[in-house]
């Protein structure tokens, strides 16, 4: 099962966006910034820790897509 399927409603759809228009490279930047894009919390209504589960999961699934 990947990462994002264990995700529910907007975080769920977060995840999902990141996955298909960000690049590993801009997933694992992501996942390092520390700080997430406020009007990503309000456009997606998802918390700080909501952001940081969908980077995180969008990043697994990528890395899992990759894996030989």
């Amino acid at each position: 099962m990947s990462e994002i399927a264990k995700l529910s409603g907007n975080v769920k759809a977060f995840a999902s966006s990141l996955l298909e228009k960000a690049s590993s490279q801009e997933l694992d930047q992501l996942s390092h910034a520390g700080e997430p894009d406020q009007k990503e919390l309000e456009e997606w209504s998802i918390s700080s820790e909501e952001w940081n589960q969908a980077v995180q999961a969008a990043l697994a699934d990528r890395m899992a897509d990759r894996a030989p």
